[in-house]
Parts: C-alpha cells; structure tokens; sequence
C-alpha cells in the first residue's frame, strides 16, 4: 500500500505565499486562493479557506509515520522524482506500508 501526500513544514511557512485565480463563464465569476498562515508556536496552520490543520515539522511527521510507514520525502517537484532538499518548506511525502 501507498500513501501520498503534500506537506508543509511549520519552520519553513511563508505566511505570505498564496496564490489567487479568477475565471469567467456565461456572467458568472469564480474566485479561487490558497495560501497558509502559521501563527509561528503551537502545532495548528490554517489554510486561508479558514480550516485547522495540524502544524509540524516534516522530521516530526516522518516520526510519526515510521512506525507504520517506509517514509521518503521528495522535493514538491511534479517533473521529477527527487529526494528533498532539507531546505525548502514544501515536500511529498511517499510512505509505504511496512
């Protein structure tokens, strides 16, 4: 079994790194934008839809895999496969069950 997932490290957040699209159709408009927002202490991120998620580090959320997972985080690179970086705050997370 396979579990994939994108995740954010609450050290690496960049409160002011959001995107934002509009689209047009038949005298209708749709407004998208996301974009987190990490307080900087505790373990809750909001997202700026306004819903709670848990806030850790990406050490913390391997940890908390281990047991359970074989862990590999990789760079939050669509065009390639490639390990993460241990810098940028962004990753996929790619467990598969032990």
């Amino acid at each position: 079994m396979l579990f994939c997932f994108n995740a954010v490290d609450n050290r690496r957040i960049d409160n002011q790194s959001f995107v934002s699209h509009s689209v047009r159709h038949v005298g209708t408009e749709f407004n998208f934008s996301s974009g987190w927002y990490y307080a900087g202490e505790g373990e809750q991120q909001v997202w700026q839809d306004q819903h709670a998620m848990v806030a850790v580090s990406f050490n913390e959320l391997a940890t908390l895999l281990e047991p359970y997972f074989e862990v590999h985080v990789l760079e939050h690179d669509y065009q390639c496969i490639i390990p993460w970086d241990d810098v940028s705050g962004n990753a996929l997370f790619a467990c598969v069950k032990i």
